[in-house]
């Protein structure tokens, strides 16, 4: 576990720097009067780049290593982030959303490939259990510093340039060894899906909601009248959710049929999506038990 303390190191404040960036770019993006539609698809464009990065992704880990791969997209991560100052064309926000996104999909790759290649079938759930944890909490603490700055200036949009610059240091400085390169060929999503077909329409639905929540949960948060802090509080409400809930299901989708876990939690997230859809603005903790609860849930569908 010491040896892959460094990656543990750069991947807190990847996830810092991530968090941040999706609900700042949506708040900001807000300020700009774009409309909902067009803040939709900047989102979009994060997920679109996203799964071009993780087709390409491999390829380049195999061609130049992990840590040279870390190393390079977390400068791409970084300058994409801060470009966002540059320009308020809403198109060249789609297409750096979609730079980051391909980036972040490298860096993912790199380290749960890092993390799977290291883990033991004794150690491999703890591990990766650590691993998202770790992201949750960095990602927690994300949404909180947001509420410490003003979305519509430049300083947090510098801090994550900083900090995704900074988190290429711990892997770039560590003397444990990273994997060797592995050559196999790709699982072709049509396989995928003869092989198991609830599992990848449950990814899908998982995707859907997640790149909804992260793309315009800001802007509903904001819309319904909520300030920048509590903006930051509504989105760390989702958060601690999903960490509450993890271990919980993980456990049930252990011991009965994941097929009637994945019904079970699906419409148990009906409740909390119905209530906040034609709730409004609810009183202060209901609020956010009602989001813990949406985000939550819809975040055991994937793992």
């Amino acid at each position: 576990m010491r040896a892959l303390s460094a990656l543990m190191i750069s991947v807190s404040l990847l996830m810092f720097g991530n968090s941040i960036t999706s609900t700042l770019l949506a708040l900001r993006a807000n300020l700009e009067g774009y409309s909902n539609e067009m803040i939709g698809l900047i989102a979009s464009g994060y997920f679109l780049g996203f799964a071009i990065g993780t087709f390409r992704s491999g390829p380049l880990i195999n061609r130049i290593g992990h840590i040279r791969t870390f190393a390079a997209l977390s400068a791409v991560a970084s300058a994409a982030v801060m470009m966002v100052l540059i320009t308020s064309n809403a198109w060249a926000w789609v297409f750096l959303r979609a730079v980051m996104g391909a980036a972040a999909a490298g860096l993912f790759v790199v380290v749960e490939s890092w993390l799977n290649n290291r883990a033991t079938n004794n150690s491999r759930g703890i591990l990766l259990s650590m691993y998202i944890m770790i992201g949750y909490v960095a990602s927690a603490f994300g949404q909180q510093t947001i509420k410490f700055g003003d979305p519509g200036s430049y300083e947090l949009f510098l801090l994550v340039g900083i900090v995704l610059t900074l988190s290429l240091v711990p892997v770039s400085l560590t003397r444990a060894t990273h994997p060797d390169p592995v050559d196999k060929p790709l699982l072709s999503i049509k396989k995928l899906y003869a092989v198991s077909p609830t599992s990848v329409v449950t990814c899908l639905v998982a995707g859907l909601i997640s790149s909804s929540w992260w793309g315009l949960g800001p802007v509903y948060a904001s819309n319904i009248g909520l300030s920048v802090s509590q903006v930051s509080g509504f989105m760390t409400a989702g958060l601690i959710g999903g960490m509450l809930l993890q271990i919980p299901v993980g456990r049930l989708s252990d011991r009965l049929d994941r097929r009637l876990v994945i019904l079970g939690v699906t419409i148990a997230l009906g409740a909390p999506s119905l209530i906040l859809v034609l709730g409004g603005l609810l009183p202060g903790w209901s609020l956010i038990g009602t989001v813990a609860l949406f985000f939550g849930l819809s975040s055991t569908l994937y793992p």
